[in-house]
């Protein structure tokens, strides 16, 4: 009898398992499945915001998007990854940079998984130092996202 009780246990514990992480799978597919990633969000407590971590976390699977055989290889090669992120506050070039820990984290996973090419474009918000200034930070944005979606799309159509 406690046999059969462990075996009800235990394929009650695998199905309910596989239930558990069967969405998580499925995110993990559509990332499989596409060419590129584009993640928006702004920076959150100086980091990521979290439910960006939460999904991270979640499709950033052993045996998916990297493995080890016997060493590290990352598995998303000949992808593209675009982190798109806002700031309020102002922190390149200045004192507090080591306070936006975005390029740090996207370079460590991007580069962890082998993603062939990817970019990182902070917008910061320079209210305080003007609206010229603001304006000017959302021009550099804007010309960089113009440059990598000439990079990516337009020049390899031709």
């Amino acid at each position: 009898m406690g046999a059969a009780v462990s075996k009800i246990q235990s394929t009650s514990s695998t199905y309910l398992l596989a239930a558990a992480i069967a969405p998580h799978n499925a995110l993990t597919e559509q990332l499989l499945a596409a060419d590129i990633l584009i993640l928006a969000h702004p920076l959150h407590n100086f980091s990521l915001p979290g439910p960006v971590k939460l999904w991270l976390d979640a499709v950033l699977q052993k045996g998916k998007a990297f493995d080890y055989r016997p060493e590290q290889v990352g598995l998303l090669q000949g992808k593209k990854a675009l982190a798109l992120y806002s700031s309020a506050g102002l922190y390149e070039g200045n004192q507090y940079a080591y306070r936006d820990t975005l390029p740090a984290t996207y370079n460590a996973i991007f580069s962890y998984t082998e993603v062939g090419e990817y970019e990182i474009v902070g917008a910061n918000r320079t209210v305080a130092l003007g609206a010229a200034a603001e304006a000017q930070a959302l021009r550099n944005a804007e010309a960089r996202l113009t440059t990598i979606g000439r990079r990516w799309y337009v020049d390899r159509v031709k």
